[in-house]
């Protein structure tokens, strides 16, 4: 069958077939159908000459199906059940799935918000496999290009673009998983601490390590030092929160980090927390997809877990603050 002869193929002609042939009578597939007698003539007359073939010969008791329609009924009910399967909603059973989905996360995300979540995963959905990248500069394009189904990362609550989340494409969902803050880590018996007052002019007097924010050196505090004409002494530029936290350790450098991630640092690193001594937006953890995963079963049940399974550790995180 050519192109052009499929283009003008009615679905309802398969359909049609079908009936008849399971049936073995027109009145029988007209009534099955919900069509007229007439009706389902007509069908039976395009059918023949769709097929160039009478298909159905009448005989005493209803209709007997031709050699042609016996070597049709196959593929026809073939091509029926896939076209089925493409256009009903797909049902994820993640305990048979086999799907493999391709994350990114900032790396403070891991121990703060993941922590446990991939052990659920392997219990609820044991076939289930991921590779987990970290965020890097280009991952928004990679979420754009589908190469990237699913990231956690963290915005500022702000109406700037580079650093809140009205920069992000218009093609990309989110929800927010956590709201967080900045805080100070020095290592126990830094010079600062026997400093009567931690203040802004305090911070400032110190050397700090940073982490690259999407690949930028630049942090949205540093922009809104620089508004007022301060800058900090970031002597120390590191890839990832590990890093920075072991050098704030091990130094006299100051790590300017976020709340839950300085509260799981204060657990097994002899490091301790102070303030941030000036006003500064709140940081807020996010779950972020490209819009082609929207209705993606598969993609909402994992979704749901990752929102879930923070939820639970937010109010477990709640409960254990003094």
């Amino acid at each position: 069958m050519t192109l052009d002869r499929l283009f003008r193929l009615d679905l309802k002609l398969l359909v049609g077939f079908i009936a008849l042939l399971e049936e073995r009578s027109a009145s029988r597939a007209a009534l099955r159908l919900h069509l007229s007698q007439s009706a389902i003539s007509k069908l039976l007359g395009r059918l023949r000459e769709l097929f160039d073939d009478p298909l159905f010969i009448r005989v005493a008791h209803g209709l007997e199906p031709t050699p042609r329609a016996i070597q049709l009924e196959g593929g026809i009910r073939l091509a029926l059940r896939q076209l089925m399967s493409a256009v009903e909603p797909e049902i994820f059973a993640p305990e048979r799935s086999q799907r493999h989905f391709v994350l990114a996360s900032i790396g403070s995300a891991y121990p703060v918000l993941l922590t446990g979540l991939f052990g659920r995963i392997q219990t609820l959905a044991p076939g289930v496999t991921m590779n987990c990248y970290d965020w890097q500069p280009d991952s928004i394009n990679q979420l754009q290009q589908g190469r990237i189904e699913l990231a956690v990362i963290a915005k500022e609550v702000t109406d700037n673009p580079t650093y809140g989340t009205s920069g992000l494409p218009r093609s990309l969902r989110y929800h927010a998983l956590a709201e967080d803050r900045n805080v100070c880590l020095m290592r126990k018996g830094h010079p600062a601490l026997s400093d009567k007052t931690w203040d802004l002019a305090t911070y400032l007097r110190q050397s700090h390590v940073q982490v690259y924010c999407e690949g930028r050196d630049y942090w949205l505090l540093d922009y809104r030092l620089d508004q007022m004409n301060l800058r900090r002494n970031i002597t120390v530029r590191v890839p990832d929160f590990y890093a920075a936290l072991s050098i704030c350790e091990h130094s006299d450098l100051v790590f300017t980090a976020l709340n839950l991630f300085a509260g799981e640092a204060l657990k097994h690193h002899a490091v301790v927390q102070l303030p941030l001594p000036f006003s500064l937006e709140p940081v807020t953890y996010l779950l972020v997809w490209h819009e082609r995963y929207d209705n993606d079963s598969a993609h909402i049940w994992l979704r749901e877990r990752i929102i879930e399974h923070v939820a639970s550790r937010m109010v477990s995180e709640a409960r254990e603050r003094p």
